[in-house]
């Protein structure tokens, strides 16, 4: 049993999880992403270009790759328009917007109200300040940057570089001294980039978990498609794996249990 609600996007709609699936409302034919911040709810139908949030049913920007929610503002980041936009949580108008790289994928939040975004093929981390979506600052990576997590006072991402055949690149950042460290490779192409205690990585086929800062990520298991979400409650894992439709259950020393196929999208848990 789950102790913590778990709700996924699927073709079926927005479906919750705790003993058995269950129907939510949802407005969106096909909601894709999800956002979830102190009770309140925001979904994304990417293929339908609109966001969902309470009283709330708006246009967003084709494309989006990542939804978050920061005081109840969401966040849409399009790797269509190279843009993250800023919504007002009354209106859904644009409040402000920003140039995000080249293809932007991920982003995450930072302490002091502070977003990391992934620049895509610009090869780029940006750090923006909140509201506004000032530049702070920017670094530079290898290859094509695609994921970002906050973990232990640490920026991490995901790049894809080619080293024989294309491969994933960990790296740490550190922003007050203005550097990064290349930490290791992984095979296969980036996946997820997830922090709560641990961190967690997902690369190629595999899930991956990252127990000392100065460690090699420590392989939990493979022959999953590739997982682009990853969402942790205590010690379960839930991976959402749109190549191989489905999402997935992880807990310590078991294989991942499959617990739906259909329409993947995002899957979290809330509270």
């Amino acid at each position: 049993m789950l102790m913590a609600k778990l709700l996924c996007c699927c073709a079926e709609g927005l479906l919750a999880y705790t003993d058995e699936w269950q129907r939510q409302f949802c407005p969106l034919p096909t909601p894709s992403l999800l956002a979830a911040e102190d009770g309140l709810l925001a979904v994304i139908d990417v293929s339908e270009r609109l966001l969902w949030m309470n009283e709330l049913l708006v246009p967003v920007d084709s494309g989006a790759e990542c939804l978050l929610l920061w005081h109840g503002r969401p966040l849409v980041l399009s790797g269509d328009t190279d843009c993250l936009t800023m919504l007002d949580p009354c209106t859904g108008s644009p409040m402000f917007l920003t140039p995000a790289g080249v293809y932007p994928q991920d982003m995450c939040l930072l302490p002091g109200d502070r977003l990391a975004v992934c620049g895509g093929g610009s090869g780029t981390v940006l750090i923006l300040q909140l509201p506004e979506l000032t530049l702070l600052q920017t670094f530079s990576l290898p290859g094509c940057v695609q994921r970002a997590a906050w973990h232990n006072g640490r920026l991490y991402a995901l790049c894809t570089v080619e080293n024989d055949a294309l491969c994933t690149l960990l790296c740490r950042i550190h922003p007050s001294s203005g550097r990064y460290e290349a930490l290791c490779t992984l095979p296969g192409l980036p996946g997820a980039l997830h922090a709560d205690r641990l961190l967690w990585i997902a690369a190629g086929d595999s899930v991956y978990q990252l127990r000392r800062a100065d460690a090699r990520p420590v392989r939990l298991c493979g022959g999953l498609g590739l997982v682009r979400h990853i969402c942790a409650s205590g010690h379960r894992v839930i991976l959402s794996d749109p190549a191989l439709d489905g999402v997935y259950l992880l807990e310590s020393r078991t294989p991942p249990q499959q617990l739906l196929t259909g329409g993947v999208g995002q899957a979290l848990f809330t509270s």
